[in-house]
């Protein structure tokens, strides 16, 4: 046999060695590409261990957001409420009674407890005088009236009883007044007793006193009334 022809069979297993390495390279690589594609899948997967109040993964939550001059400005707080605004009877006009209204009675008028006060004088209680009435305008501005009745009568009169009234008046397209009683009560001398009123819409009030004797006063202290919303 020629030189050639001996040489052959070496050359042809070579080549078959090497296509069987090559082969075992490309499976050795496979595996390892889906070792690492399966570590990978694990690792996004299961939460990773992190500073305590981070998210899994070890994501950093974003700092809130501290920008300014974006975006929608927050609303300013409104106004506070608070109570209505009180008008006392010293500061309202009045429209009928002047002259029934009088001074404190001698002895009161350092007394504490007689603070923006009106005094009324009782009716004689002849047939044509059985009530004293005051009146003020009101113009609709007014929503409740609030005050304390205080009876005075002079000694000897322990028993005497007084009855005050509150009505308000509403004027009528044809000039005509309407009254209505709102508020009512019955107090005898030496006792005291709160007298309210729902006022709202009214255009005047009229406060009306009956008495049992014709010597005494009416006082009403602390009397105002609460301002409706402008």
């Amino acid at each position: 046999m020629s030189e050639t022809e001996n040489r052959t069979p070496t050359t042809d297993n070579d080549g078959v060695r090497e296509r069987r390495g090559s082969k075992r390279r490309e499976i050795v690589t496979i595996s390892l590409t889906a070792i690492g594609v399966i570590i990978g899948v694990l690792a996004w997967q299961l939460p990773q261990s992190g500073p305590s109040g981070s998210p899994p993964g070890g994501a950093v939550s974003p700092p809130a957001s501290t920008a300014t001059g974006t975006g929608t400005p927050p609303t300013p707080p409104g106004p506070t409420t608070g109570p209505p605004a009180i008008t006392h009877f010293d500061g309202l006009e009045l429209l009928t009674g002047n002259a029934n209204l009088v001074d404190l009675p001698r002895g009161l008028e350092n007394q504490p407890g007689y603070e923006h006060r009106i005094v009324i004088q009782c009716p004689s209680n002849r047939p044509s005088d059985k009530t004293r009435e005051v009146g003020y305008q009101l113009s609709g501005r007014y929503l409740d009236l609030s005050t304390t009745v205080r009876p005075h009568f002079p000694t000897g009169r322990a028993d005497a009883r007084v009855e005050v009234i509150a009505l308000a008046v509403t004027k009528n397209r044809d000039q005509t007044l309407t009254s209505v009683t709102k508020g009512q009560v019955v107090v005898a001398n030496g006792a005291t007793a709160p007298l309210t009123a729902a006022v709202d819409g009214a255009d005047q009030l009229t406060i009306q006193v009956k008495c049992e004797w014709p010597e005494g006063v009416v006082i009403l202290t602390d009397a105002g009334l609460s301002r409706a919303p402008a």
